[in-house]
């Protein structure tokens, strides 16, 4: 007998795809969502994920040139911290557990992949700093389509936004 709760799935299970039958079938029989927790060690391979999407990032920023952004950092930095932890589960949720779902039970994992990372760089709406958003959105996807789990997807993204600012925090 398990002691696991049973979880209440926010996608409905659908009948299986031929382009994903494995997440129909297997996570079906298992009784799991994408909010299943995956484990710490998952979580602390996030955290290094998200800390090397930075490293991206500062790559991108080196080989594409982009105005630098029109806001300041004069508020408290606090606020920034509060603004990630609330928004980062929100941009997860849409950009992983919908979209990227969505189009991976219609077209397959490769157009998904594309298809949501697209949609979560133009969310962004920084058309400048696009192809870095669409590559994070990338490497987001491709840690989602590895662990089945929204988790590790937050961790990472929120430390590659603390990675960030803490750079430009530094650099400033």
């Amino acid at each position: 007998m398990s002691n696991r709760r049973a979880a209440i799935p926010i996608w409905p299970q659908a009948a299986p795809s031929p382009h994903q039958p494995e997440m129909a079938t297997e996570s079906a029989k298992a009784g799991g969502t994408h909010w299943d927790f995956p484990g710490w060690r998952s979580l602390a391979f996030a955290a290094l994920y998200g800390i090397g999407m930075a490293a991206v990032t500062v790559v991108f920023s080196k080989l594409i040139p982009v105005p630098p952004p029109q806001t300041s950092l004069s508020f408290p930095r606090a606020l920034l911290v509060l603004l990630s932890l609330v928004s980062v589960p929100i941009e997860e949720w849409i950009s992983r557990g919908l979209l990227l779902r969505y189009f991976w039970r219609w077209f397959g994992i490769v157009p998904a992949l594309v298809l949501s990372s697209a949609v979560f760089a133009a969310l962004h709406l920084s058309w400048p700093r696009f192809w870095s958003r669409f590559t994070a959105g990338m490497l987001l996807g491709l840690l989602y389509y590895r662990t089945r789990s929204l988790w590790p997807c937050m961790v990472a993204h929120f430390t590659h936004n603390m990675s960030i600012l803490a750079l430009v925090l530094v650099l400033k």
